[in-house]
Order: C-alpha cells, then structure tokens, then sequence
C-alpha cells in the first residue's frame, strides 16, 4: 500500500469518526428534548387528574343529604357513591398518577378520616415552576411533585343559628338593630305621607325624635281664626 493510500485512509477514519461523535450529541441533544417534552406533558396530565380528583372530591362533598357534610373514605367512594340507593357517580373512572404510572395516589384526610385531597408520590423535580392557573397558585415555587396537593377548599359546615332558624319557621322576620334604641316610630307601612298625625313621632337617623309639622293648610286657618278675632 503506497503512503497516499494511508494518508487518505488515515482522513477517512477521523472524518467517521467525526461523525459519530456529532451524530451522539445530536441524540443526546434530541433525548433531553425529547425527555422534557415527555415530563411536560405528564405534568399537564397530573393537573388535570388532580383537578377531576379535587371536583369529584367537592362533588361528593356538596351531595351530602342533609346538613353534615361528609367526604368520601376511599376514591371507590367517587364511582359509587355508597349514601345513595341508586347510582350516583362524582368520577367517571379512577385515573393513576400519570407521573408515577401507578394508581396508588398520597391521600390527604382530615381529622374524621375522610378523603380532601390527592397528590403525587413523586419526589421528582418539576419544570414548571410558575405561571399556575389561579387554582393551581400554589403549586409555584414547589420542589417536588409530591407537594403538588390537589385538595378541596372551605369544607367546613356553617353553624346555623337556631333563634333565627326558629322565627323563619314561625314565619317572623328578624329585625335588625337600631342605633337609636329605646325610639321607635309610630308610623305605619301602610300609612301615607299626607295622613300623618299631627302627634306622630319620628325618627331621624341623624338626631332625637321631633315631631312633625303641621300641614301649611291647618297653619293658615290658624292664621284666618286669629285674623277674625281681632
């Protein structure tokens, strides 16, 4: 083999393998986008899960029959709803972490046991880390997918008051405080301006009662009986 012969072989070899470390890069490159393109879009599936979840949650909170409200004690809860004799459904199916790939989700309870929220088991760092939907606003700045926790808000049964429940039975209306306590004013709903007496007794809102004045016509046949007597 002549010495041109190894020179050319020699360039041949280096451009080669040239090429095969640029055609490594380029799929190294092409992984990492490829790989952050996949966990994007398995972050938007786990917002959008954890939301079905966090609804269903609130779906079976808000059909609780009569005033004590209640949360689900397992997702199966969610398909079925076991406080109903037919078929009541607050979650089409049960969905799995689509982080994790599996369906064994991070409950949240509360202090009776009942389900308020799921979350990921994920310890994985997220891409996304800001730019949150409004109901998803505190999800920024999180660390792992595990802090991710899709949980319903203001569960909490507001205290009736009985006094009041009781007058709206018996048909009474609540009557609301006055500053002016101790005055109350002799008119009627029903009673019109001009039908005043002249001894009815009015409240002001800014000042003590005063009475009302008398008509200008009584004021001037006051006026014409005083002129004829003189």
């Amino acid at each position: 083999m002549s010495p041109s012969t190894r020179r050319q072989g020699g360039f041949t070899f280096l451009w080669l393998m040239f090429l095969v470390a640029s055609l490594g890069v380029g799929l190294a490159a092409l992984g990492t986008v490829w790989h952050t393109a996949v966990q994007r879009e398995k972050e938007a599936e786990l917002l959008y899960i954890g939301d079905q979840y966090r609804r269903a949650i609130e779906s079976f909170w808000a059909a609780t029959p009569g005033t004590q409200k209640q949360l689900p004690k397992t997702l199966d809860e969610l398909l079925q709803d076991p406080r109903f004799p037919n078929t009541v459904r607050h979650l089409r199916r049960l969905y799995p972490d689509p982080v994790t790939g599996r369906s064994d989700w991070g409950l949240v309870r509360d202090a009776n046991g009942g389900i308020s929220g799921v979350q990921s088991r994920s310890e994985q760092h997220p891409i996304k880390t800001g730019n949150f939907p409004a109901r998803f606003s505190e999800f920024a700045g999180k660390d792992s997918y595990q802090q991710w926790i899709f949980s319903v808000e203001n569960v909490k049964v507001e205290s009736a008051n009985p006094v009041n429940n009781d007058a709206k039975a018996q048909g009474t209306e609540e009557i609301s405080t006055s500053p002016l306590i101790g005055q109350t004013s002799a008119l009627k709903q029903d009673q019109a301006p001009d039908k005043v007496p002249a001894t009815a007794t009015i409240v002001h809102p800014r000042g003590p009662a005063r009475r009302q004045r008398q008509p200008l016509r009584h004021r001037a046949e006051r006026r014409g009986a005083r002129g004829c007597a003189t």
